[in-house]
């Protein structure tokens, strides 16, 4: 609440809170005794993250035999499938075997604009929340990790172990 408060008087607050996404910490704080009208006056951004194991660039290589009908249910187009290029471990000398060299940063940001206040202010559920801020230009964890694999850094089950379909 002191947060909140020192927020809404022009303060630039930054916390921390334990959830699944950026819906999801609003909820949250509705939870802890935040009333929704402080939130959608106090909030600038939320930041969701998570880290995945990133690909050994030395070794990756290309995995096939997906199920196009799996792919499109987690989050692919059924145009972009066809040529679609994904990479898995396979271990090396430079990465011990693991086929993995460090990690990735997949992120959430949602940023609290009109609508997304207004839906704040009305208390509609996390899944309505997480349409209005799609809408608004909110890339989900599960779209950044779908970039990533797009993009040869992390592997489709490294993904899937780290996001959720919304």
């Amino acid at each position: 609440e002191i947060a909140i408060k020192a927020a809404m008087t022009g303060h630039l607050v930054f916390a921390t809170l334990h959830t699944n996404d950026c819906p999801s910490t609003i909820g949250r704080l509705i939870d802890i005794g935040i009333p929704p009208y402080m939130l959608a006056s106090a909030v600038t951004l939320v930041l969701s993250q998570r880290l995945a194991r990133r690909l050994c660039p030395e070794c990756k290589q290309i995995v096939t035999g997906y199920n196009p009908k799996d792919l499109e249910f987690q989050g692919f187009s059924k145009d972009e499938i066809q040529d679609l290029k994904m990479y898995g471990p396979k271990g090396c000398s430079h990465c011990n075997g693991t086929g993995h060299k460090g990690r990735v940063g997949l992120y959430e940001l949602m940023e609290v604009t009109d609508d997304v206040a207004k839906a704040i202010s009305a208390q509609v559920s996390e899944d309505q929340l997480r349409k209005v801020a799609v809408q608004e230009g909110m890339v989900t964890l599960r779209e950044a990790g779908l970039r990533k694999i797009r993009a040869g850094e992390t592997s489709y089950e490294e993904v899937l172990k780290k996001t959720v379909v919304t």
